[in-house]
């Protein structure tokens, strides 16, 4: 039983971190700012510049992390793809949204040492959203636009990519960490840790969430 719980608990901590830019869904997650900002179904992100991902963009992201744009040329060239426009809204300056956590008070006392769900989760107060205006499925109208050299060679080789409609960049977002184990007594010596969750950083002006389509 005690090997099972380890095992589970170590599946969480793989699953409550990610180096992806655009990350996969989080079971360990009810909710999360990216989908309360945005849209159910919206991506989170890794907290980063709004000059690496846009909206009305194709990515190219792999199991190995790399990640980089796709044919760039086409939205400077292409008429249709220029004229894009779209529209920024921005929320309250205090308003907060952020990741709810299942389970976050449940533990399991595993021989010398208590067991709880560990966690990172994002709180983001104040937000601006930039969402591409088109009356056009988005994915369809970027795809529909783009030169046929890029449709039919550069994005098959470059699966999968993803083609974003919008994102929403945090005025603040706080970072919040629980480790799986609040204490552990080793001989004379141990850890001593804490059941409650921390702040681990906080940055400003970063993008925290988009919508996107995902093509494999």
């Amino acid at each position: 039983m005690q090997k099972l719980y380890i095992s589970c608990f170590g599946l969480l901590m793989l699953t409550s971190c990610t180096s992806d830019v655009i990350q996969k869904p989080n079971p360990l997650l009810s909710q999360t700012a990216a989908s309360q900002a945005l849209r159910p179904g919206a991506y989170s992100t890794a907290l980063v510049s709004s000059d690496l991902l846009k909206p009305g963009r194709i990515y190219h992201q792999d199991s190995a992390g790399k990640f980089y744009e796709l044919c760039q040329n086409d939205f400077k060239k292409q008429n249709a793809l220029k004229a894009l426009s779209f529209t920024s809204a921005s929320s309250d300056p205090d308003e907060v949204v952020q990741d709810q956590v299942y389970l976050s008070g449940a533990y399991f006392g595993v021989g010398v040492t208590t067991l709880r769900v560990p966690y990172t989760r994002v709180k983001v107060t104040g937000f601006t959203t930039s969402t591409m205006n088109t009356d056009d499925d988005p994915t369809r109208f970027i795809t529909n636009n783009i030169a046929k050299a890029c449709r039919e060679t550069i994005l098959p080789r470059n699966k999968p990519y993803y083609i974003t409609s919008a994102v929403a960049v945090a005025k603040k977002a706080d970072v919040y960490s629980r480790p799986p184990f609040d204490k552990i007594t080793i001989g004379n010596g141990g850890y001593d840790g804490s059941a409650q969750e921390t702040l681990k950083s906080t940055r400003k002006n970063v993008v925290f969430g988009v919508t996107a389509d995902q093509v494999k």
